[in-house]
């Protein structure tokens, strides 16, 4: 029996590490959205043309997915999605090797593909957000092991991945919150005060070192001067949805809007815990009735889940029950503090990629690799130690348990989308013409816009495009942009920089073709824009205060070149 049971385990365990694998593999080739993707590949494929571009000190992150472009190329943006497989994939490997210290590997790995298919349904591309994420795993990893063994040298190298963690983005300053955890296991641990500070400054001198020779290296490639005022554009907190004010609104708004969501999470929660007590009733008559109130209630909570959940109240749940178990486990002498201390890391890792983004708390989907084995395995000792002897009770809860795994399993992989994308992934599809695009799809309607772009611009010799929106099209087309730049309808590229760049662009041999859309580009069915934003009428005007012609309109778009063209 026990053998049996080994491998039954073991043959679970290969089929989780196969779907870790693969499934990230199969959901990256979905998806292609005209604005954040198309930036990110259009400066992967062009980064050193657009250095003075570089914000929020990404000079990191966006010279590796260049350096990787330069030799990964040929497979078109697929390279670049797989990259950001990979990076999804060795942070899922460095959490395992943390998290299967105190938590069993089953659970382990079924917390840690949750995690991969949460951060899979974030943006397709490799970019700073996932990059922030691994190197937060990490540096926890790489603090875990000093802490826990004792020793200087993972804690130095810790503090180095904190220090050019900064230049990938610049919220990633926040890594110094760490050092919160070498405090806490000095604590607990009742080490003497002297241990503390050298453990601490050994970390500060590795993020200090980093961030040196950071500056030092930028220096040398000539990209010191567009950083340096990146850090003061950020620190300013004075564009749009990135003000600071907004920001903290944002971030308020979003936690409160994730509890009142956490209501079908607590409600199945509550009903299987009932299911315990329910064997005590002597009326059979009335257990019998409470037991199938209790199904019922599972199941709509379970259908409710299978279609529509909000994933920061999963992200709290998560929280709030590692928590509970970091607490208890202090007094267990098993786990000692190294669960609090996981805890910790777990927390830090799903906040980091939050800060500075204007998505409120959505970004802590990205880092759930500690937290999502952490909770997972307190509901697993919950039950172990519930030890029920009721088939019913048993029953009901590994019913339970089924069928809340399969409905998460079914909405992360179904019916969560792609970034941008039908909230359904058996309506993505369709395929762009390009050779860049093989083996990528997505939504017919930005297929159907894609595919007129590149067939209309193909035909136009001109080497320079103004686009608003849609950057996808400058990578999908190879124009180059005339303002030396894409991402102009980002918040961080003001109007008046826009005004001034257009007719300053005295270098430049010709007028370059303007490409307007009619529908709004971030949307993955055709929506008609419905007022037009500011630069958009400032592009207009500079069309109208030039010689141009409509070379192609449809629907969807308006195409402008100069006369002489």
């Amino acid at each position: 029996m026990g053998q049996t049971l080994i491998k039954k385990w073991k043959k679970t365990d290969i089929f989780l590490m196969i779907a870790i694998i693969l499934l990230p593999v199969f959901m990256a080739m979905q998806g292609f959205d005209l604005n954040d993707t198309g930036y990110h590949a259009q400066n992967a494929a062009h980064f050193l043309d657009y250095a003075t571009e570089t914000t929020t000190s990404q000079v990191f992150s966006r010279l590796f997915d260049y350096l990787f472009y330069q030799v990964f190329g040929f497979m078109g943006l697929s390279a670049l999605y797989l990259l950001n497989v990979c990076t999804i994939l060795f942070s899922a490997f460095f959490a395992y090797k943390m998290v299967v210290k105190i938590v069993p590997k089953t659970v382990a790995l079924l917390g840690i593909l949750l995690s991969v298919l949460s951060a899979m349904n974030f943006i397709h591309i490799a970019n700073y957000n996932t990059k922030t994420v691994f190197l937060a795993v990490l540096c926890a990893f790489s603090l875990f092991t000093g802490l826990t063994k004792n020793k200087l040298v993972p804690l130095f190298l810790g503090g180095l991945i904190a220090g050019f963690s900064i230049f990938y983005r610049f919220p990633n300053d926040m890594f110094l919150l760490f050092a919160g955890a070498i405090l806490y296991w000095n604590i607990v641990k009742r080490q003497k005060a002297s241990l503390f500070f050298k453990q601490t400054f050994v970390f500060l001198l590795g993020m200090a070192l980093a961030v040196g020779a950071s500056v030092a290296g930028v220096w040398c490639i000539d990209l010191f001067s567009p950083v340096s005022l990146s850090f003061f554009s950020v620190q300013s907190g004075s564009t749009g949805s990135y003000e600071l004010i907004a920001l903290l609104r944002g971030y308020i708004t979003g936690i409160l809007q994730a509890l009142a969501n956490t209501f079908p999470y607590v409600l199945a929660l509550v009903c299987a815990a009932s299911t315990l007590f329910v064997a005590k009733i002597e009326n059979t008559v009335a257990r019998r009735i409470v037991y199938c109130i209790n199904i019922c209630v599972l199941f709509a909570s379970v259908f409710y889940l299978a279609k529509s959940f909000d994933m920061p109240a999963l992200v709290l749940v998560f929280g709030i029950l590692t928590y509970i178990g970091s607490v208890y486990f202090l007094q267990d002498k098993t786990f000692e503090p190294l669960f609090a201390l996981l805890f910790i890391f777990g927390i830090l890792i799903a906040a980091i990629p939050c800060i500075g983004s204007n998505t409120k708390i959505n970004h802590a989907k990205l880092g759930l690799f500690v937290l999502a084995p952490l909770a997972l395995s307190i509901i697993y000792f919950v039950y172990k130690q519930l030890k029920t002897k009721n088939k019913a009770q048993a029953y009901m809860l590994k019913g339970a348990a089924t069928l809340l795994l399969a409905a998460f399993a079914f909405n992360f992989v179904i019916l969560s989308g792609a970034f941008m994308e039908p909230s359904n992934r058996l309506q993505i599809t369709s395929s762009i013409q390009s050779e860049k695009m093989r083996g990528i799809f997505t939504s017919a309607f930005r297929a159907e816009f894609c595919n007129t772009a590149i067939r209309e611009l193909s035909k136009i010799s001109n080497p320079y495009m103004i686009l608003y929106g849609a950057d996808g099209i400058y990578y999908l087309s190879d124009k180059i942009p005339y303002l030396n730049r894409c991402g102009i309808n980002f918040d961080s590229y003001p109007k008046e920089r826009l005004q001034s760049d257009l007719y300053t662009q005295h270098d430049k041999a010709q007028l370059p073709i303007v490409l307007l859309p009619k529908v709004d580009t971030y949307s993955w069915q055709r929506h008609v824009i419905a007022e037009k934003s500011e630069k958009q009428l400032i592009i207009e005007e500079f069309v109208r205060s030039h010689d141009y012609k409509i070379q192609y309109e449809d629907e969807n778009m308006t195409i402008y070149v100069p006369v002489s063209t």
